[in-house]
């Protein structure tokens, strides 16, 4: 198989397509599934390579601001399942030491928020999963630390809470292709469009200082950050005294 780079820039109702390898293969789609079979036949027509031995590489021409939007969505993403990982892994943890002081997998349910069935599960992935510590294996009395452990742990998650609900909170105060100007949170999904920016920002300030604080990023119409803003609670070091 061969690889080939296929470019696809958007005309006013098509997709104009070129070979990066073979400038001279060339074609035109309505839609960009279509993109791969129709400069397979192009390419093989130019190079003089058999169809079934062509592999596009299809490269869309998109707009900056569309592009810088994929690459967070990207690592977005990327951190959520770190997260979602290492959030398993410490109910393991969680559920095997729970178990190791004497708990029944219904309690240990209850204390995890979770069902019986699922904290059995837990406590059972100890024997088959690597990576789990040893030391976990002597048992000491629930009775002995568990309230200091079971405050820590509320500290902790309550700690974990406030920044999760922060970064939540957060919003964009972006440019509408369009026109006019949109207000966008996590997932990039709009919380209203209005005609002029000053809008969009009051809107994003109240938003934010609803949801208990957090930061308001402010672009210009070139998708650029022009501009963020800390809105109360929020965290901004330029408010602490001294």
């Amino acid at each position: 198989m061969r690889r080939y780079t296929v470019t696809a820039e958007r005309g006013t109702r098509r997709w104009v397509l070129q070979c990066v390898e073979h400038p001279g293969a060339l074609s035109e789609v309505t839609r960009l599934d279509q993109a791969e079979e129709m400069m397979r036949e192009a390419i093989a027509f130019v190079a003089g390579v058999p169809e079934d031995q062509i592999e596009i590489e299809l490269r869309p021409q998109l707009p900056r601001e569309a592009l810088e939007h994929f690459e967070a969505a990207r690592v977005a993403r990327e951190l959520a399942a770190e997260a979602n990982s290492r959030a398993a892994r410490e109910s393991r943890l969680a559920a095997v030491t729970l178990h190791q002081a004497g708990l029944s997998t219904r309690d240990i349910g209850t204390v995890l928020g979770v069902s019986h069935q699922r904290a059995h599960q837990l406590v059972s992935s100890h024997l088959v999963a690597p990576g789990l510590p040893a030391s976990l294996a002597p048992v000491r009395p629930w009775k002995s630390a568990g309230t200091l452990d079971r405050t820590a742990s509320r500290s902790r998650g309550a700690h974990r809470s406030r920044e999760v609900g922060s970064m939540a909170a957060n919003r964009n105060v972006v440019p509408n292709p369009s026109g006019g100007w949109d207000v966008t949170g996590a997932g990039e999904r709009s919380s209203g469009h209005f005609d002029t920016q000053s809008e969009a920002i009051d809107r994003a300030k109240e938003i934010v200082r609803n949801a208990g604080g957090g930061e308001v990023t402010i672009h210009g119409r070139d998708g650029q950050i022009r501009a963020k803003d800390t809105v109360d609670p929020g965290n901004d070091p330029r408010n602490i005294p001294g």
